[in-house]
């Protein structure tokens, strides 16, 4: 067999192989940017949910912190209702008692 023939054959095959692996090679590439991609989209969905989550806990801890400011206005403290009511008691039997001294 001559040697041009060997070497024509040994050229092919390597030009072969080395067309499957650039094509292998690029698919890869490919694959590897589809999924960096799919990653960046991913990454700043999940940002923006954090975010979302952020400003919706925010805006509730800002609802709670009025309704604290609000509070004292808008209910009765326990302490305050009896001291309250013991004043109105009080104020009740000075009333009675004026009443029972006009009558007798």
């Amino acid at each position: 067999m001559p040697t041009w023939l060997l070497s024509a054959i040994f050229s092919l095959v390597v030009g072969i192989l080395g067309y499957f692996i650039k094509k292998t090679l690029d698919n890869f590439s490919e694959s590897q940017e589809a999924q960096r991609e799919e990653f960046k989209i991913e990454l700043k969905q999940q940002r923006d949910d954090f975010r979302e989550a952020l400003d919706t806990q925010g805006r509730r801890l800002d609802k709670l912190e009025e309704t604290f400011q609000r509070m004292p206005y808008t209910y009765t403290l326990k302490e305050d209702f009896v001291r309250t009511m013991t004043q109105v008691d009080s104020k009740l039997e000075r009333i009675l008692e004026s009443l029972s001294r006009k009558e007798g």
